[in-house]
């Protein structure tokens, strides 16, 4: 996406069923829009962290969509992107 940008909201709220945090903005960039957070959790005593950044077209068209968690069994990151009417996952 272009690097003009502007936040268009945030926002912070705390989960009603067990112990969590999510930080989300809505970007307005030249060529579309993006959604990105952070997600933050507490199971059992085990900590977890989520991040999500998911581009879309003017229309919100999802474009692509890039997930990271990291907990105890380490970092896992998934990539989507959308072509030609179809859906990719880390690049396959």
């Amino acid at each position: 996406m272009n690097s003009i940008s502007e936040i268009v909201s945030s926002g912070l709220w705390r989960w009603q069923q067990g112990t969590g945090l999510e930080r989300f903005e809505l970007v307005r960039a030249a060529d579309g829009w993006i959604f990105r957070g952070t997600i933050l959790t507490l199971a059992a005593d085990t900590a977890a962290e989520a991040r999500y950044e998911i581009l879309c077209d003017r229309s919100f068209r999802t474009k692509s969509a890039s997930i990271s968690l990291l907990d105890p069994g380490g970092e896992r990151r998934l990539k989507i992107a959308a072509q030609n009417g179809h859906w990719f996952e880390n690049g396959r």
